[in-house]
């Protein structure tokens, strides 16, 4: 077993986060908010006019830009001062045409003054065209590819979406960038730029990127490949320029799945959460622990950023709501309605503080009380007041949200897919009550657990890793195959360890508050405080290794921390804090949490999970009357079994590559 615990999770102990009141200078110069236009630009490219569903990579239609991302961007840019009306353009699909684009440019241009917030968001696909000026080649002289957007009316061909005279290549963009007149510019781009990587044939992913010519490999560049951005402009980019982007059917609040591109959700959770002290580096931190959280589940994607990361977000002076602004759209004698839904990260149980039309800094007590979201559709949410306040609500309202659900999705069943040659699998499985047998052609979604059986073993694997035997009463070695015994012990043991990891895996919060770091280091030193941030960590069998955890916990909170394994390569524990421990946990830089523990069988991949709440996060249940085969009644859930919230918390994966000893 590897990462072998101390302690079972059996009991949570009360240790608290304490604000240790240290800071970090960082280089900022603002000007004030209300001196300032917010001028947008925003793009959404599906039904391409010459693309067909389910085409070849980089010439498919598209779900997610207009139906989803379009509608999600807005609404997170609404409290940056972002408004509908003259100062913002959007085209979508037909209007996005080379021309339309070209357009909206130089409307761009012409609106812009100087000391003006810019935000320019591109969603569809991306590609690459010839480098006939050669600016390329003098960063790379093996680099002839300029990097472009594709714009709804490029042709349906091979050869058209690579034809530069057919695209917006990355030069033209810079010319544009260059003639603004502000320097403060935002730009955002969830689409491949030069696709050399692409891999399709994931149910719930679609690629956005575009083979490029036959014969040509482009190389990957340390950058996104938009060139001459000015001081104070920052880039924002899916993925590395050798790197196809993707769209993905997230879980959404109204029980359904529903796509967006992976750089665009992961922005737009961060941008919901982010507040006046938010750094774009820490905006891009948040998408980098997303991407890692899919980890297996789709084609890897490096998200880039260039320009000025370390500057706050918008170059922001003025207080920021740190959530979600919503606006109430209807009212009646029961029920209180929301301009915001499932594609903006609405949830049910989900609390809003209810101010007056005109507010705009949602400090102090909210004069119209309290709702909770019972509902949540596509495009709305539907609540109730949960407060003794009887002043009626005005239409028009807005409200900000204030307490998030406690992270639970109550967890009741695991889709499995068992191998249909193998009736007495399928049999075994039955007999778990927590399984669903799912058939992985006909579901959309991929199957939470999927089970392989060749040679007299079972492989199992949960969330695209693989889960190993821990010990030889459940394990069978035949030549090359390792697995588990076909056997319902051994099956439903790992079916046991796969409820809990997809338990585990509910436990989010686009909220992300506090930034959370956990990095695991060879011996006891200290992790660096410059060190890139990467959510996977490697670990060789028998080296001893320390794990270690740093929060950021706002001045104004204490927070609580629990650490557990996943479970892939040993049971599903809690590492941290020990049962019968208590005190407070520091905040002052790195804090070792689990010291000097030697890695060991089995080898794979696991997975830390680390919360931070302002109340104990009990994962009590998760070891509690868990599911067996056999069993008719099972309590099953995440979390306390009521559905209270807290005013803050956050979450975060870490992988861990578990090697062979080093030779």
């Amino acid at each position: 077993m590897t990462l072998r615990p101390l302690f079972l999770a059996v009991g949570i102990a009360t240790l608290a986060l304490r604000p240790s009141g240290v800071a970090s200078v960082r280089r900022n110069v603002v000007a004030p908010n209300d001196a300032r236009r917010h001028v947008a630009l925003l793009i959404g490219i599906s039904d391409y006019k010459n693309f067909a569903e389910g085409g070849p990579p980089g010439r498919s239609k598209l779900h997610a830009p207009v139906a989803n991302d379009l509608p999600r961007v807005e609404r997170a840019l609404s409290k940056w001062g972002f408004r509908a009306g003259p100062d913002m353009t959007v085209l979508r699909d037909s209007q996005a045409t080379r021309q339309g684009i070209t357009s909206a440019f130089e409307w761009l241009d012409a609106r812009v003054d100087t000391g003006d917030v810019v935000f320019i968001y591109y969603s569809g696909h991306g590609s690459s065209a010839p480098d006939l000026d050669g600016d390329e080649a003098k960063i790379d002289p093996n680099d002839h590819y300029d990097e472009a957007l594709v714009p709804w009316d490029v042709k349906g061909d091979t050869g058209s979406i690579h034809d530069p005279n057919q695209l917006i290549i990355d030069d033209q963009i810079g010319q544009w960038l260059g003639r603004l007149r502000s320097a403060n510019v935002t730009i955002v781009v969830d689409a491949c730029y030069s696709g050399t990587i692409t891999r399709g044939g994931l149910a719930s992913y679609r690629p956005r990127g575009s083979l490029p010519p036959a014969g040509v490999a482009t190389p990957a560049k340390p950058s996104s490949g938009l060139d001459g951005l000015m001081p104070r402009q920052v880039l924002l980019t899916a993925a590395a320029s050798n790197q196809t982007a993707g769209e993905w059917e997230f879980a959404t609040g109204d029980g359904k799945r529903t796509a967006f591109g992976i750089l665009t959700y992961y922005f737009t959770e961060a941008l919901d959460a982010a507040n006046e002290g938010t750094h774009y580096d820490d905006l891009m931190r948040h998408v980098e622990e997303g991407l890692a959280s899919l980890q297996g589940s789709v084609p890897h994607q490096d998200p880039q950023l260039e320009g000025d990361h370390s500057a706050l977000l918008f170059h922001v002076s003025e207080p920021v709501p740190a959530q979600q602004v919503v606006a109430i759209t209807t009212l009646s004698d029961t029920t209180v309605g929301i301009d915001a839904g499932a594609v903006n990260g609405v949830r049910p149980s989900a609390q809003y503080d209810v101010f007056g039309a005109g507010e705009t800094t949602f400090r102090g007590e909210p004069p119209y009380g309290r709702i909770e979201i019972d509902s949540v559709t596509r495009f709305q949410g539907f609540g109730r007041r949960v407060d003794a306040r009887t002043s009626p609500i005005p239409r028009g309202a807005r409200a900000i949200l204030s307490i998030v659900p406690y992270g639970v999705r109550r967890l009741t069943t695991i889709s499995v897919f068992a191998p249909p040659d193998d009736p007495a699998i399928s049999t075994i499985v039955r007999q778990f009550p927590a399984a669903r047998v799912v058939s992985q052609t006909a579901d959309r979604a991929p199957a939470d657990v999927v089970l392989a059986a060749r040679n007299g073993t079972v492989r199992v694997f949960a969330h695209a890793a693989e889960i190993k035997p821990l010990d030889a009463s459940t394990q069978v070695v035949a030549g090359a195959d390792t697995g588990f015994a076909p056997t319902a012990a051994a099956i439903c043991g790992a079916l046991t360890r796969a409820y809990m990891i997809s338990a585990l895996s509910l436990i989010e919060n686009p909220a992300m508050m506090p930034p959370i770091d956990v990095r695991l280091v060879a011996g006891d030193t200290v992790p660096s405080e410059f060190a890139p941030y990467t959510a996977l960590d490697t670990a060789f069998i028998g080296q001893s290794y320390t794990l270690w955890v740093r929060a950021h916990v706002p001045d104004w909170s204490t927070l609580y921390l629990t650490v557990a394994i996943a479970g892939y390569l040993g049971d599903p524990t809690v590492l941290y804090p020990a049962p019968s421990s208590a005190g407070t946990f520091p905040t002052a830089g790195w804090q070792a949490i689990y010291r000097n523990f030697s890695v060991t069988e089995p080898h794979g991949l696991e997975q830390i999970k680390v919360v931070a709440a302002d109340k104990q996060y009990s994962l009590q249940s998760l070891a509690a009357a868990l599911p067996q085969c056999g069993a008719k009644e099972v309590s099953r859930g995440l979390g306390p079994p009521s559905r209270s919230a807290i005013k803050g918390w956050g979450a975060t994966t870490r992988s861990i590559l578990i090697l062979p000893a080093r030779q």
